[in-house]
């Protein structure tokens, strides 16, 4: 039977169960007739995975603003975006690797790792300006109607300061920090929270070398008030701000300090342990241990249910590109999963307590669903 004798409402429907995975088969029903294009155009966007280049940012905005041109009376929606802003950083090459690998004394070796990254910023610099004005177009077109968001940046110094709000929001994966094109400190006090709707909140933190990722959760709780699951990944000792905070957050606290009222579980995953010949380890071993010890210790009394799991494994890859490269396949992995109604970057994986004798609370031992009021299906098939 031909797909084209089929009713125009179950074909749209097919078509938004079918655009899940980021844009490719939204492009390939728009190839197969006029017919076909014309009834699935409404789902062709419903999923967008960006994660190449700006080149590819500013093919997708052309193409989007020329599609919602053509049929005006239906307003096209994206309503699950994957962005990466990394690019791909050349300063890796082998020939710079061996150079730090092959180093006479670890004067030789430190010298080299600091010529490597300055280059690193110097090329970030140049990509983020590139960057900038597609991120801040971008946005300003689908920051109303997301529902599903992950957006890994690395370190960025030149995007836009411009404010966007995510009225419809209802998870949020970032990598590398808060969002830099919405710095909460540019946003007036009286404004309205950025995230109304947001429930589920992940950070994965990036450490390189002396830079860290100064997540501070007090704001978050203002502008994201109605949280109810919180994930952070490859959490590290430093900074305070961001550990204060954490703990804040889910311990048991005078009413007036409570952080994310709604807040009903807490995921942590603190980054690895370093090895003994990391010649780029923030910490050493004992004090990885002693913070180690810490964390176990703070989730034994909390007010909602923390979970401490196993550590972060950065020992799959061989770089800084490499790691880049690892954490977009596993990003993009677990947003395609929760798009189709899956536990994505959700499921509780190995417990630390599974691994060592004590450092998970009491409590819930099984993921939640998108939210207790949300149905398992990831919404419902249309796109108004």
């Amino acid at each position: 039977m031909s797909l084209a004798l089929l009713p125009t409402e179950l074909l749209s429907m097919i078509a938004f169960s079918a655009c899940t995975d980021g844009g490719p088969t939204g492009c390939s029903l728009a190839l197969v007739s006029k017919h076909i294009r014309d009834v699935s155009r409404p789902a062709r966007f419903y999923s967008v995975s960006l994660a190449s280049s700006p080149e590819q940012i500013e093919c997708f905005i052309g193409c989007f603003k020329a599609e919602r041109a053509r049929v005006a009376e239906c307003l096209l929606r994206v309503r699950h975006l994957f962005l990466s802003l990394f690019g791909q950083a050349n300063v890796f090459d082998p020939l710079r690797m061996d150079a730090i690998f092959n180093a006479q004394n670890d004067t030789e070796r430190y010298r080299h790792i600091l010529e490597m990254m300055n280059q690193f910023g110097d090329d970030q610099d140049e990509l983020s300006e590139r960057y900038a004005p597609l991120v801040a177009t971008l946005l300003e077109l689908v920051s109303p109607d997301i529902q599903t968001f992950v957006l890994l940046q690395s370190k960025f110094r030149k995007l836009p300061t411009s404010i966007f709000r995510f009225p419809q929001l209802r998870e949020l994966t970032l990598l590398g920090g808060d969002p830099k094109f919405a710095r909460f400190r540019d946003v007036p006090a009286d404004q309205d929270p950025l995230y109304p709707s947001l429930k589920r909140l992940h950070h994965i933190f990036v450490l390189m070398l002396l830079e860290h990722d100064d997540v501070d959760f007090v704001p978050w709780a203002h502008h994201a008030p109605n949280v109810t699951h919180l994930k952070v990944s490859r959490l590290s000792a430093r900074p305070d701000v961001t550990l204060d905070t954490l703990l804040r957050a889910f311990s048991r606290v005078a009413e007036e300090d409570v952080l994310f009222p709604h807040l009903k579980q807490v995921l942590i995953q603190p980054e690895a342990e370093p090895e003994e010949d990391d010649i780029a380890a923030t910490v050493t071993i004992a004090a990885y241990r002693q913070y180690i010890q810490w964390l176990r210790q703070s989730v034994k009394e909390t007010r909602v249910d923390t979970v401490l799991l196993s550590d972060w494994d950065d020992n799959v890859v061989g770089n800084l590109q490499q790691f880049h490269d690892h954490n977009t396949e596993t990003a993009l992995r677990d947003w395609l999963a929760r798009i189709e109604g899956g536990e994505g970057c959700w499921a509780l994986g190995t417990p630390a307590a599974e691994e060592h004798e004590s450092g998970v609370a009491t409590g819930l031992q099984e993921p939640l669903g998108l939210s207790d009021d949300e149905s398992s299906t990831p919404e419902p098939l249309s796109n108004p």
